[in-house]
């Protein structure tokens, strides 16, 4: 009689809790999740909700005024460093991260923002979003870490190019300001060059290297010119900087004063 009793209590309990979880209303973080770390710090937020929901609770164009004219206080998605999250309010806007709003389907927000700091803790509060039937639902925050700022190679020359003349300079952009990591480019780049084009017999090729104002690209003329005919490498060590050989890039070509090249991309 007692275990039938307990079977009945323990059903009537998982039933109680089955209804309460079917009827959950309020939002969710889908990306990235509560306390998740390395995240990419381009990487748009998503939140999804329990219900579909009323677009005209979404602050669209966040601090500026909505279509009726009101100004909203607050933004539906309040994205700040988590150092702040303690802070006054009117110090929390001042570094709050704008971004553009999209609303996937009936039911999921994706928050596109700018570039945010990398290795650094951000706290995210979302708020005052009505779903269909009137209701607003509950706030929502979480916490994530972005990851490192790794330098990578954004883009170079030999990416598009056709066909490389002999004084042909070669351009490589990179992700982030390499003078913060690597001051001196020539342990960054190198161009090797092999007069019989197959490839043979490698040898380092005299260039010059100028970096960007910015420093977030170097310009690479060579000395004397690329001799027609000749194959041409060229070697961008970011293990160097990252580490891992894996993030090294290396770029073959031909070079010749006129028609089609083949050129090759590889991890090196």
């Amino acid at each position: 009689m007692r275990v039938r009793m307990l079977t009945l209590c323990l059903a009537f309990l998982i039933a109680q809790w089955s209804d309460a979880l079917a009827q959950y209303i309020g939002l969710t973080t889908v990306f990235p999740t509560h306390r998740s770390t390395g995240i990419d710090p381009d990487a748009s937020l998503v939140i999804r909700s329990s219900a579909p929901i009323v677009p005209e609770t979404i602050t669209f164009g966040y601090p500026d005024s909505d279509q009726f004219g009101n100004t909203p206080k607050t933004p539906t998605i309040a994205l700040i460093p988590s150092a702040l999250k303690d802070e006054p309010f009117a110090v929390q806007q001042r570094e709050m991260v704008i971004g553009r709003y999209v609303l996937q389907d009936a039911r999921t927000i994706r928050f596109e923002h700018g570039r945010l700091a990398p290795s650094t803790s951000y706290t995210t509060v979302v708020s005052n979003v009505g779903i269909i039937g009137g209701r607003i639902l509950p706030p929502l925050e979480f916490e994530f870490t972005t990851r490192d700022d790794v330098l990578r190679v954004k883009s170079c020359t030999l990416d598009s190019m056709q066909q490389i003349h002999c004084s042909q300079p070669l351009n490589v952009v990179f992700t982030s300001n390499i003078g913060d990591v690597m001051p001196d480019p020539a342990q960054l780049l190198v161009v090797e060059s092999a007069e019989d084009n197959l490839g043979n017999a490698w040898v380092m090729k005299p260039v010059v290297q100028e970096i960007s104002p910015d420093g977030k690209s170097i310009r690479i003329s060579p000395v004397g010119g690329w001799m027609p005919g000749s194959a041409l490498r060229l070697r961008c060590q970011l293990s160097n900087v990252t580490g891992s050989i894996d993030d090294n890039r290396q770029y073959t070509t031909v070079v010749r004063q006129a028609g089609q090249l083949s050129i090759n991309v590889a991890a090196a």
